[in-house]
C-alpha cells in the first residue's frame, strides 16, 4: 500500500516555473550556452549509444529498418523471407525484449510485444540511434534486450527535393518523395512511399528428394507498400517550439508456402497511423527544458485465408510532461507518463481487453566541469491499474583517462506481459508474472588517433551478465501440442560485444576504413543449464571494408555471419549457421545545389543457400540499382 502512496503523491509534484528568454538564432537549433538542454534524454542519461545516420547512405536508403540494423550493428534479425516479417533481438534474448520508439513513442505492438521492420521504410527515418543496454528505468517496460530510437531532426535548409527510385531483381520497384521548406517561424516536411514487388526469388530447395536440389522460385509472395509521413515544426515564442507529426503507411502483401507446404493462399494486410505533438520550452538563463508529449497510434491487422478471416487492432494513447533542471555540475529530470491502451480480435480474445498504465520516472545525471567523470542514477515506478505496480532502477560510472575510458552500470529492469500473454483464448494465462531482469555491464573503451589524424583506431569490449526471473515463453503442451504461455524459471544469459573500426586516409583522393563486430550470447534456464534456449545464436559476427576515392566513389564489402540457433529446448534440433556477403557501390555527382546518388548492391554475392528462420528461405545472388537526386537551397543568413 505504502508504494501506492508514494507513487500517486510524486505525480503531483509541481514542475518549476519556467520565465522568458531571449530569441533563438534557427529553427532547429537555440543559442543556449548549455548544449545539453537540447539533447535527448536517452543520450544524456546512457553510457552506450550508437548513432546511424541512415539517410546519407545511398546503399540503404530504400531498404528498411531491419536491413539497416542486419548491415550496420550486431543485433539478430529474425528475417521470414525476402518481403516477409522482420523482428529484431538483442544478446540472446526476444523480440518483445527489444523496444522501438518514434520520436520518443514507444510503437511496439502490445498484443504481439514486437514490431515487423519491414513496415518500417528507411526513407521515412533520418537517424537511429541504438541503446545495447537495458533500460527500463530510462523508459519502462520491456527494454531488456537494448532500444532502437527513430527520429528526424528538423530541416536545416529553406528547401530541399528528395526523390528516390530503386529497382531490383523480382520485380521490384521502390520510390520516395520528399518534400521541406522552412522559414523563421515555421518549417514542414513531407515524404512520400511506395513499393511493389513480385518478390518471386530463386532458392533452392534444401528439402526435395534426391541430387542436386531443385531451384524454383518463391510462389504467392507479392507485396506493396504506400505511405505519407508529414512533419510540421513551429516556433510558438522565442525559446518554445511545437514540433506535429504524422505517420501513415499500410501495407498488403501475400504469405508464401513455408519449405514443408506445397501452397498458400493466406494473405495479410497492416494499416498504421501515428501521430505525436511535441511541446518543447528551453530556457538558457535557468538552464531548465519542460517537454510535454501527445501521441496516438492505431494498428490494423486483416489476416486471410480460405479457413480464416481475421482482424487484429490496437490504440495507444499517450500523454507525457517532463522538466529538465541544471544545478552546476548536477542535472535532475522528472517525466510523469499516462498511458492508456485497447486491443480488439473477435477472433483470439473473449472480450476486448484495455489497460491504463502510469508512470513516474527521476533521473539524475553528475558531470563535473573538465573532469572526465558522469555519473548516472534512474528510477522508475510503473502502476498497471488494478494488476500490478513495478519498479526500475539503474546506475553507471563512466571516467575517461586520456585515450581509455570505462563504463561500468548495474541495473534493475522489468517486462510486462503483452495482451496475448495475457488474454488469448487458446494459452493466455492472466496470471502471469512480470520478468524480472538483473544486468550488470562493463564498457572497456580505447581510441586512438595521432596528430596526424591520418590514422584512427577505436576498439569497444562490453562483457554483460543478466540474470531473468519469471522469463515469459510459449511452450507447446506435450499432452495436447497446444502452445501455451508460462513464467519459466531463472534464466541466466552472460555474453561479450566486441566493436572495432579503424581507417586510414592516405590523401583526400583515397580513404580505407573498416568495421568489425562479434557478440557472443550464452543464454540457458535453470533447468537445462547446459542447454541454450530457442533461436538464440551464440556467436554473431559482421564485418565491413569502405574504400572511398575522389570524395565520390565509395565501394563496401560486407560479410555477415550467425551461429546455428536451436528449434527445441532440449538443443536436439537446429537450424544451420549461416554466412552471406554483400556489395555495395556508390558514386555521386554534385553540381551547385544539386546532387545525383547512384547506387548498385549485389546481395548474397557467393550465391550461398541459407534460412535465418527455418524452413524459410533467402534468396542465392540478387541485385538492386538505386537513383537518388536531391536539390538543397540553404538558408538565408
Amino acid at each position: 500500500m505504502y508504494h501506492k502512496i508514494i507513487f500517486y503523491c510524486c505525480l503531483f509534484i509541481p514542475f518549476a516555473p519556467i520565465s522568458k528568454a531571449q530569441k533563438p538564432d534557427s529553427l532547429r537549433l537555440y543559442t543556449t550556452p548549455t548544449i545539453e538542454l537540447t539533447n535527448t534524454s536517452t543520450n544524456l542519461f546512457s553510457t552506450d549509444n550508437q548513432l546511424l545516420i541512415t539517410q546519407n547512405n545511398a546503399a540503404l536508403a530504400q531498404a528498411n529498418l531491419g536491413t539497416v540494423l542486419q548491415s550496420q550493428s550486431n543485433f539478430f534479425v529474425k528475417q521470414y523471407g525476402l518481403g516477409g516479417l522482420n523482428t529484431v533481438s538483442h544478446r540472446g534474448g526476444t523480440a518483445s525484449q527489444t523496444q522501438i520508439f518514434w520520436e520518443g513513442i514507444n510503437v511496439q505492438n502490445p498484443m504481439l510485444g514486437q514490431t515487423d521492420l519491414s513496415l518500417q521504410p528507411l526513407f521515412f527515418i533520418d537517424q537511429v540511434q541504438i541503446q545495447t543496454q537495458a533500460a527500463s528505468a530510462l523508459v519502462g517496460s520491456a527494454s531488456i534486450g537494448g532500444n532502437l530510437y527513430l527520429h528526424n531532426p528538423s530541416p536545416s535548409s529553406a528547401l530541399k527535393i528528395n526523390l528516390l527510385y530503386s529497382i531490383g531483381q523480382f520485380n521490384q520497384h521502390k520510390l520516395g518523395l520528399g518534400v521541406s521548406y522552412g522559414k523563421n517561424k515555421w518549417a514542414a516536411q513531407t515524404r512520400l512511399w511506395g513499393l511493389a514487388a513480385k518478390n518471386d526469388f530463386v532458392f533452392r530447395d534444401v528439402n526435395a528428394f534426391g541430387q542436386p536440389k531443385p531451384l524454383i522460385n518463391m510462389p504467392h509472395n507479392q507485396q506493396n507498400q504506400s505511405g505519407i509521413l508529414q512533419e510540421i515544426y513551429l516556433k510558438l515564442a522565442p525559446k518554445a517550439r511545437l514540433e506535429l507529426k504524422i505517420w501513415a503507411l499500410q501495407s498488403q502483401r501475400q504469405l508464401p508456402p513455408t519449405l514443408l507446404q506445397s501452397s498458400n493462399d493466406e494473405t495479410q494486410a497492416d494499416k498504421t497511423f501515428r501521430a505525436v505533438a511535441k511541446y518543447e520550452y528551453l530556457n538558457p538563463v535557468r538552464l531548465s527544458k519542460f517537454i510535454l508529449r501527445q501521441a496516438f497510434i492505431n494498428e490494423n491487422l486483416s489476416f486471410t485465408s480460405a479457413a480464416v478471416n481475421s482482424t487484429a487492432k490496437f490504440y495507444n494513447l499517450l500523454t507525457e510532461a517532463s522538466y529538465r533542471q541544471y544545478f552546476g555540475a548536477h542535472l535532475l529530470e522528472s517525466t510523469a507518463q499516462y498511458n492508456y491502451l485497447r486491443a480488439e480480435n473477435g477472433s483470439g480474445y473473449a472480450e476486448n481487453p484495455s489497460q491504463q498504465r502510469a508512470n513516474l520516472a527521476l533521473f539524475y545525471r553528475f558531470s563535473p566541469t573538465n573532469k572526465p567523470l558522469i555519473i548516472n542514477v534512474l528510477s522508475r515506478v510503473e502502476h498497471i491499474f488494478a494488476l500490478r505496480i513495478l519498479a526500475a532502477a539503474s546506475a553507471a560510472i563512466s571516467y575517461k583517462i586520456k585515450s581509455f575510458q570505462l563504463n561500468f552500470s548495474l541495473s534493475q529492469n522489468y517486462r510486462l506481459p503483452t495482451f496475448n500473454d495475457l488474454f488469448w483464448q487458446v494459452g493466455g494465462n492472466p496470471l502471469l508474472k512480470a520478468e524480472k531482469t538483473s544486468l550488470a555491464e562493463a564498457n572497456f573503451r580505447y581510441q586512438y588517433q595521432p596528430k596526424s589524424k591520418k590514422i584512427s583506431f577505436d576498439i569497444k569490449l562490453s562483457p554483460y551478465l543478466a540474470i531473468v526471473r519469471d522469463q515469459i515463453v510459449w511452450l507447446p503442451d506435450p499432452n495436447t501440442n497446444l502452445w501455451a504461455v508460462v513464467n519459466i524459471a531463472n534464466t541466466t544469459a552472460r555474453g561479450a560485444q566486441i566493436q572495432a573500426n579503424a581507417s586510414y586516409v592516405f590523401n583526400q583522393k583515397f580513404e580505407i576504413s573498416t568495421q568489425q563486430q562479434y557478440t557472443f550470447s550464452r543464454i540457458n534456464d535453470a533447468q537445462t543449464p547446459d542447454n541454450q534456449l530457442l533461436y538464440s545464436p551464440k556467436h554473431n559476427y559482421t564485418s565491413h571494408l569502405q574504400i572511398q576515392l575522389f570524395q565520390n566513389f565509395s565501394l563496401q564489402y560486407q560479410q555477415l555471419f550467425t551461429a546455428k540457433r536451436y528449434l527445441d529446448n532440449a538443443n536436439s534440433s537446429s537450424a544451420p549457421a549461416y554466412t552471406v556477403a554483400n556489395l555495395f557501390a556508390n558514386y555521386q555527382i554534385n553540381i551547385a545545389n544539386y546532387a545525383a546518388l547512384i547506387g548498385f548492391n549485389i546481395y548474397n554475392i557467393y550465391n550461398h543457400d541459407y534460412q535465418v528462420m527455418p524452413n524459410r528461405p533467402m534468396p542465392l545472388r540478387w541485385c538492386e540499382l538505386s537513383l537518388r537526386l536531391s536539390f538543397e537551397q540553404p538558408t538565408a543568413k
